[in-house]
C-alpha cells in the first residue's frame, strides 16, 4: 500500500514504515523460527541477512550474506529463497526477483550449528526503495532494505515553505513545508489537538501515488506536529496533492472516525534539482 497509516495515542510518538537511510546496524536483520511448515524441529532457527551495500546504482551487483543458526536440532523443509520486492507492492504480489539457496534444501542442522551463504543479486533498473526477505517455506524473515539511486539532475532538492491550510469540523490541517532530496520528499504539517489517527498520501499532478517511507508524529500541548516521508519527486512534476484520510478524532464520547479526508495541493517551484 502507498498510504502510511498512523495511530496516535496520548503522548503520540509513533514511527511507521522503514528507515529511509538505513544505518550500518539496519543492514543486518534477525528473526527466530519455532517449528511450523518451514522447519522440522526440536528447537528453533535464527536467520540473519546482511547487505554489503544499502545504496546502489541500477543493475549493479548487491552482495548479500545469509546465515542460519540452529538452537536445538532442526531440519529445513523445502528450498529457502531470497526474495526482492519494491516498496509499495501490494500484499500477495509476486516478488521482482527470487534466488534459491539450493544448498539449504532439506538441510539438517545440529544444535548450535551455523550455515552461511553468500549471494550476489542484481539491482533492478527502476530507481527507488526495495526490501530483501528470506523465505523458509511459508515463513518469511524480517526484511532488510536497499535503495537504487535515481539519475542525477532528475529530482527536486531543497526545502520549500508552503503555509497552506484547510479547516473542517472545527479543526485545522496546515502544511508547513516540503523538503525534497535525491532520496525522499518529506511533508511537515500540523494539526489541531484532538486528532488521534490518520493515513497520509502524496500524489503527483500526473496521478502517480508516491510510495510512503515513514511518518513521525509527536504531541505538544496546543498542536500536533508531524512529518510524512515519501519517495523522491521528479522535476517534471508541477504540483503534488497531500491527503489525510482515515481520520480519528478525540471527542467527549471517546475516539470517533471522521468521514472524508483533508486535501491540500502543494505547488512546486521549477529549477531546484538534486545533484
Amino acid at each position: 500500500m502507498n498510504k502510511v497509516l498512523i495511530t496516535t495515542v496520548l503522548t503520540l510518538f509513533v514511527i511507521l514504515g522503514c528507515s529511509i537511510t538505513p544505518k550500518s546496524d539496519d543492514k543486518q536483520m534477525l528473526r527466530e523460527y519455532h517449528g511450523g511448515p518451514a522447519v522440522s524441529t526440536e528447537g528453533s532457527v535464527i536467520s540473519i541477512i546482511e547487505l554489503k551495500q544499502s545504496e546502489v546504482t541500477k543493475e549493479s551487483s548487491i552482495e548479500a550474506n545469509v546465515k542460519l543458526k540452529a538452537n536445538g536440532k532442526i531440519k529445513i523443509n523445502g528450498t529457502p529463497q531470497l526474495r526482492v520486492y519494491k516498496f509499495g507492492q501490494a500484499n500477495g504480489e509476486e516478488p521482482l526477483m527470487v534466488h534459491n539457496i539450493d544448498h539449504w534444501k532439506q538441510l539438517p542442522l545440529g544444535d548450535n550449528a551455523t550455515v552461511e551463504e553468500k549471494v550476489t543479486l542484481t539491482a533492478p533498473s527502476d530507481p527507488g526503495y526495495y526490501r530483501v526477505e528470506l523465505s523458509l517455506d511459508s515463513y518469511v524473515s524480517n526484511s532488510t532494505n536497499f535503495f537504487v539511486k535515481y539519475p542525477t539532475d532528475t529530482l527536486y532538492s531543497g526545502t520549500f515553505p508552503v503555509n497552506l491550510k484547510v479547516e473542517a469540523l472545527g479543526r485545522i490541517l496546515k502544511i508547513d513545508s516540503i523538503t525534497m532530496t535525491s532520496k525522499s520528499a518529506t511533508v511537515s504539517f500540523s494539526l489541531s489537538p484532538g486528532v488521534r489517527g490518520f493515513a497520509t498520501e502524496l500524489v503527483t499532478d500526473n496521478g502517480k501515488k508516491l510510495v510512503g517511507i515513514s511518518s513521525i508524529p509527536f504531541d505538544e500541548k496546543t498542536i500536533v506536529q508531524a512529518t510524512a516521508t515519501f519517495e523522491p519527486i521528479p522535476i517534471s512534476v508541477k504540483s503534488v496533492k497531500f491527503t489525510l484520510s482515515n481520520i480519528q478524532l478525540m471527542t467527549n464520547v471517546g475516539i470517533v472516525d471522521r468521514p472524508g479526508s483533508w486535501e491540500v495541493v502543494i505547488p512546486l517551484e521549477q529549477g531546484h534539482k538534486s545533484s
